[in-house]
């Protein structure tokens, strides 16, 4: 990672720290079409693997970053039923958006080579 890529990070783990105190809550963390379930009228979550107590706006990322700019008419659907997001909500979407495309980019790279498994 370049050292502008890493004082980038740091800037917004900074911006974060900057927010608290926020609550933790319990959060699914892969809110994804996929994990939506839609039948007899009723949405279903399922896959709750990443579950864990986190910021509740976090837990939008992967729709904020991944469908939801090629889908705009999803957000405004689940927006209308979840409620439209505060400023800070907008604030840990953008920030936590930086750290899951960190985490996807290690993930596709793959063990370190020489790493022991």
């Amino acid at each position: 990672m370049t050292a502008a890529r890493r004082a980038d990070v740091r800037a917004h783990m900074q911006a974060l720290r900057d927010l608290a105190p926020l609550p933790a809550l319990p959060c699914h963390l892969d809110f994804m079409p996929r994990n939506l379930i839609y039948s007899d009228g009723t949405v279903r979550l399922i896959d709750f693997e990443h579950t864990r107590y986190d910021l509740p706006a976090r837990g939008l990322v992967r729709l904020a970053t991944r469908v939801w700019p090629h889908r705009p008419d999803l957000r405004a659907i689940f927006l209308h039923t979840y409620g439209q997001l505060s400023t800070v909500d907008d604030a840990v979407l953008e920030h936590c958006a930086h750290f899951d495309n960190l985490t996807s980019l290690a993930r596709q790279a793959g063990p370190r080579r020489g790493a022991d498994s």
